[in-house]
C-alpha cells in the first residue's frame, strides 16, 4: 500500500468503477467509514471482497448495483441481502434504497433475499436477465410484510407479465409504481392492477413508459382507480 495512512472516512457518497486493484484500494480506503450513506458499485470484479468490506459499514442507506461479472446467483449477495434484513428485524440502521441494474449476477435467490429487508423504502430493477416470472411473484409476496415500501420501478424486463401487474395490485403499501420498456405487459395486466385497488390501497401514482402493448384504454381505465397516471411514449 502506497499511502497506509490515507483513507476516506469522512465521504458520504461514492461511486466505485474500476478493474483489479483500483477496487480494492477503494474498499480499503472506506473500510473504516462512519458517514459513507450512498454507494454505487459499477461493474465490481471481485464481489466477495465487496461484500466483506460494506457489510461492516452500517451508515450504508442508498445502494446501486450495476453490471458486474461472475457466478450467477452469487452467495456473496445473498449473504449481504440477510445482513440487512437482520438489521431491519433489529432496528438497527439498515438499507432504504436498492437500484439493481443490467446486473447478471441478481438471481431469484437474491431477490427473495432482498425483500425481506424491512426497512426498504425504494426498490429499482432493471434488466435483470437472470431473475425469472416466479422470482419476482415470490419478490412481491414477501413485500407483503412491509410498511415501508413506497417506490417500485420495474423495467425492461421479459420476466415481467399481466400476471405480475396483478400480484402487485395486492400491494397496499407502496405509493408509486413505474413500468417501464416491458413488452409483454398488455392491457389486461393493468386493467387487472388497477381493480385491486380499493381504499385500503396507498398507491396514488402509476408511471407507464415506451410498454408497447399498453394503450390509452387501460390507461384511462387505470386513473379511475389510481390518483396520477402518466402514459409516456
Amino acid at each position: 500500500m502506497l499511502y497506509p495512512d490515507f483513507n476516506l472516512e469522512s465521504i458520504n457518497d461514492m461511486t466505485i468503477w474500476g478493474g483489479p486493484g483500483i477496487q480494492e484500494f477503494i474498499l480499503h480506503l472506506i473500510r473504516y467509514s462512519t458517514t459513507l450513506t450512498r454507494l454505487h458499485a459499477v461493474d465490481v470484479y471481485n464481489m466477495e471482497c465487496f461484500v466483506n468490506t460494506i457489510i461492516k459499514l452500517s451508515s450504508i442507506s442508498e445502494l446501486t448495483l450495476s453490471y458486474g461479472s461472475g457466478a450467477i446467483g452469487h452467495p456473496g449477495l445473498t449473504r449481504l441481502f440477510k445482513n440487512y434484513a437482520a438489521a431491519s428485524d433489529e432496528s438497527r440502521p439498515s438499507l432504504k434504497y436498492i437500484r439493481l441494474q443490467h446486473c447478471p449476477l441478481i438471481s431469484n435467490v437474491q431477490l427473495t433475499a432482498l425483500a425481506t429487508i424491512k426497512s426498504l423504502r425504494t426498490i429499482i430493477l432493471r434488466n435483470l436477465i437472470n431473475v425469472s416470472t416466479n422470482g419476482i411473484n415470490t419478490m412481491i409476496n414477501h413485500l407483503h410484510q412491509h410498511e415501508e415500501i413506497a417506490y417500485l420501478e420495474l423495467a425492461e424486463m421479459d420476466s415481467i407479465n399481466d400476471n405480475i401487474l396483478v400480484t402487485l395490485g395486492n400491494l397496499k403499501t407502496f405509493s408509486c409504481l413505474k413500468l417501464e420498456n416491458l413488452k409483454r405487459i398488455t392491457n389486461q395486466g393493468v386493467r387487472g392492477l388497477a381493480e385491486k385497488i380499493d381504499q385500503s390501497s396507498a398507491l396514488t401514482h402509476m408511471t407507464v413508459v415506451k410498454c408497447p402493448k399498453i394503450t390509452l384504454e387501460s390507461i384511462d381505465y387505470a386513473k379511475q382507480k389510481i390518483y396520477l397516471v402518466e402514459h409516456l411514449n
